[in-house]
């Protein structure tokens, strides 16, 4: 009631400009539902141009026309919400944005059959599109973002991985599978590789789906749905 009555007040005033400041960040999960709706109900009936503030980047993709990423008081990307999810400029984006975050790892772009391919731990992948950002690469370290609906289980699959976890969000499922590539995360500007032998990565499935935790998932990568960038800079390679 209290945040309906301080967006009344604020309203009634025939602001230009309407500015939210986390108006949802001491709701439950149902108010904050309810009151998304109400805010998306008001501003296009009225038509008022409304910034809002907001950590849940669920919430800005959800309820924006457009949306700003900030890092340190800087805009890092701005645009429709999913053309930032389908093309972030860079690592931070990438992991911020999306829920599950993308699963970011290292690998390296190499050649096969006179194929560009990537090598993922003790996995080649044949890319079937073999971009021409990428073939100057061959030979070197990239960071590789995969985001959950580029992995799917299937037999006849490039990768085999055992199954950490797997999490039910609605008629999705998440499952969580473990590889033999380090993670790779961006601080700021500074992008760095975690000094472990192996992470995980995160596969969307159906959550009728039957998944066992006890024996190796064959794993299909759709390879235009790879994202690539740069290990020094952080950056997207197109």
């Amino acid at each position: 009631q209290q945040q309906r009555t301080a967006m009344g007040r604020a309203i009634i005033r025939d602001p230009r400009l309407l500015l939210l400041d986390e108006p949802m960040s001491n709701l439950d999960a149902k108010l904050r539902t309810q009151t998304g709706y109400l805010i998306t109900q008001i501003q296009r009936r009225l038509g008022l141009t409304t910034l809002m503030v907001t950590h849940d980047q669920h919430e800005a993709m959800a309820l924006g026309d457009q949306l700003a990423v900030m890092r340190d008081g800087r805009i890092v990307q701005s645009g429709r919400p999913i053309d930032v999810y389908e093309h972030p400029i860079d690592i931070f984006v990438a992991q911020f944005v999306g829920t599950p975050s993308m699963s970011v790892i290292l690998a390296r772009i190499i050649e096969s059959d006179d194929r560009l391919a990537v090598r993922v731990g003790s996995h080649d992948v044949v890319l079937t599109d073999n971009s021409r950002a990428l073939r100057p690469r061959v030979g070197n370290d990239v960071a590789l973002g995969l985001r959950p609906e580029a992995l799917g289980r299937d037999t006849r699959g490039q990768l085999s991985l055992d199954v950490v976890s797997t999490t039910v969000v609605g008629h999705e499922r998440f499952v969580e599978l473990a590889i033999d590539a380090p993670r790779v995360t961006q601080r700021g500007t500074r992008v760095e590789v975690v000094d472990e032998r192996g992470s995980t990565v995160v596969m969307s499935a159906h959550a009728a789906e039957a998944i066992s935790l006890w024996e190796p998932c064959p794993i299909a990568i759709d390879t235009a749905r790879l994202h690539f960038f740069d290990l020094d800079t952080g950056l997207r390679i197109p």
